[in-house]
């Protein structure tokens, strides 16, 4: 349902990591966002594929949000519908040794002598919070279905301390739990399993972490947004009405999709007329007309107009 926001998020990261200007605090930052970024994401997609090759009868569903209240939501990295419950499973791709502990709950991680490496917030109570946010969601829409859920390790991570209260699971685990529902007879048919996916489907709100300077605690006036060269990040200098080239030897006809692409995944949704003017050194109707050729949503009349992108996949060109 999201994988598209994911892998945004994850260019935008990446982006960002490139960005003239940046300094190094900040890219410390960045960088432990991108890596934990990524191995949510490994994880997520290993619990995806394996369901999707179990072939069982049930609706899965991924990166799913649905509000609770204003700036409340329950957020599940995987649900799969079954006749009885909504089944969450919170993926970790995590190697090492692992250790939970208490007061207060955590993951450590620690070395072969068993010092402490890191701390992370314990996967236990976020499975817990997600449980009980999908409960009361449930509720909110007059929804009889009952909860339930697994934190699932998709490394190789060697688990010390599991807690007691919550269901760990390897990822060949899911098999077994999901088809505990189909010993029964009862519950949901199939097609009230898909009523009831569809109308998950269509109330989910997907996170936008963009623009993500905002996130990250960073001024536009930090960063360098004119055209850049993607392979070494220096400016791009315009030698021709239609050719642009860098020091490293690129060059390009169109620098124009990759800056937009950053400007709104960075800085902002929407641009106007004339910070594309200033972005490409252009003239108004010629700004005007590059804008045209994206998808782009038109708001305004005349000086106030701006043109908003809704993050639907990689920035494109409309076909011709």
């Amino acid at each position: 349902m999201g994988e598209s926001v994911q892998l945004l998020h994850e260019a935008a990261l990446d982006m960002l990591l490139n960005m003239p200007g940046l300094e190094q605090r900040s890219r410390s930052v960045i960088e432990k966002r991108l890596y934990s970024l990524r191995a949510g994401m490994a994880g997520e997609r290993k619990v995806l594929q394996y369901l999707f090759n179990l072939n069982l009868p049930v609706e899965v569903l991924w990166d799913v949000n649905l509000r609770l209240a204003p700036r409340h939501y329950a957020q599940i990295d995987v649900l799969v519908l079954t006749p009885f419950h909504a089944m969450i499973y919170e993926a970790k791709n995590m190697a090492d040794r692992l250790r939970f502990e208490s007061d207060p709950s955590r993951l450590d991680k620690l070395d072969a002598e068993g010092r402490l490496v890191a701390s992370y917030e314990c996967p236990m109570l976020q499975l817990q919070e997600e449980m009980a946010n999908l409960r009361q969601w449930f509720y909110d829409h007059d929804i009889a279905c009952a909860v339930d859920g697994a934190v699932v390790m998709t490394g190789s991570a060697m688990i010390e301390k599991p807690p007691r209260g919550g269901k760990i699971f390897r990822i060949r685990q899911i098999r077994n739990h999901i088809l505990g529902d189909y010993h029964a007879g009862g519950g949901r048919t199939q097609n009230e399993i898909r009523e009831l996916a569809e109308y998950i489907r269509n109330r989910n709100e997907p996170y936008m972490p963009f623009p993500l300077i905002e996130k990250v605690d960073l001024a536009a006036t930090e960063l360098f947004w004119k055209p850049v060269c993607p392979k070494c990040w220096r400016k791009l200098e315009r030698v021709t009405k239609r050719r642009w080239v860098c020091r490293c030897g690129w060059e390009t006809t169109d620098p124009y999709t990759h800056t937009l692409e950053r400007w709104f995944l960075l800085r902002s949704s929407s641009i106007t007329n004339e910070q594309v003017q200033h972005l490409f050194g252009m003239s108004q109707t010629a700004a005007a007309n590059l804008l045209r050729k994206y998808p782009l949503k038109k708001v305004g009349q005349s000086k106030t107009t701006t043109y908003i992108w809704r993050y639907k996949g990689r920035l494109r060109r409309l076909p011709k």
